[in-house]
């Protein structure tokens, strides 16, 4: 999976092939994993959480959205 950056302790990542999703990348603390948090990008250039499942807090997840969507 290539790593786009890293944010503090975090990686921003995405899978090679992921069928019919929309646009999106993963977060995750450390090593990335199958069960990292997604993120869908919009064309308007937000982001959407998909779903949280890193459990990263909802503070430092609104600072981890800032950036990727800057």
């Amino acid at each position: 999976m290539p790593n786009l950056f890293t944010i503090g302790s975090y990686k921003v990542f995405f899978w090679s092939n992921e069928n019919d999703e929309p646009i999106h990348v993963h977060i995750a603390k450390g090593t990335p994993t199958a069960n990292a948090t997604k993120v869908w990008l919009t064309r308007d250039g937000g982001c959407i959480v998909a779903d949280n499942k890193d459990k990263i807090s909802s503070k430092e997840l609104r600072s981890l959205l800032e950036i990727i969507q800057a």
